[in-house]
């Protein structure tokens, strides 16, 4: 390989469909470490075969690449194993604008279809096992442990609401998704979970709901108060 950078495909030996997209350097595109669940099953279950497409001379270029090739193949029903739009991981680089804007585009165009984010939606929920919760808890409790890795998290957010134009952007990622049928129905798979748990029967958590409803008509008040 004359190049340092790559994008690759992995292809399910039984159907001969590519389900997962990726880029990377030296020998990532034939490594099974640091996968998700989903890869595993479907290499367990059917074996897989690694195809290079493209060689670049830079990470950048790579990441491009990538986020045309998933964007190409979602469209088509397939990559399945792709839980982003691309454009993410190597840790330490730094992408650049047009990048940032690129896959910002992608996303926007991708879960602005409705199809598209129920598909995105389901893939998840299918893998959320007790076993993957289990381990993602774990995970966290080890992270979320260590003062300066939250330190770091604090200054990255603060960082990245800093500007109007983030926190806009943010605002319209969740009312499009709360709008959504898959978020209409996490939503509603939520309520219901917390109602039917003994958490929300707590004297504690009827203190807090009527603090909400007490602050909720406070700010209405002032809201009309205002307008007249």
């Amino acid at each position: 390989m004359s190049k340092k950078y790559y994008t690759y495909i992995h292809i399910r030996n039984d159907t001969g469909k590519v389900f997962y997209v990726g880029k990377g350097t030296n020998k990532r595109a034939y490594s099974k470490h640091d996968r998700n669940d989903l890869w595993q099953k479907i290499v367990a279950k059917h074996g897989y075969t690694v195809e290079i497409i493209s060689e670049w001379e830079t990470a950048e270029e790579a990441f491009q690449d990538e986020i045309r090739l998933i964007d190409r193949y979602k469209n088509d029903g397939l990559a399945v194993a792709n839980f982003t739009l691309g454009g993410d991981g190597t840790t330490g680089h730094k992408h650049s604008t047009e990048t940032k804007k690129n896959i910002s585009n992608k996303l926007k165009l991708f879960f602005s279809n409705e199809e598209n984010a129920k598909r995105m939606a389901d893939i998840r929920k299918s893998q959320w096992t007790d076993e993957a919760r289990k381990k993602a808890s774990e995970s966290r409790k080890k992270i979320w442990a260590d003062q300066s890795y939250i330190e770091k998290q604090k200054i990255s957010r603060k960082e990245a609401y800093s500007t109007e134009e983030m926190r806009k952007l943010q605002s319209d990622r969740n009312r499009s998704y709360r709008e959504s049928i898959a978020g209409r129905e996490a939503m509603s798979k939520r309520i219901k979970t917390y109602w039917a748990s003994p958490e929300s029967q707590t004297e504690e958590a009827r203190r807090k709901r009527s603090e909400s409803i007490k602050k909720g008509w406070i700010t209405k008040r002032k809201l009309k108060n205002v307008d007249n």
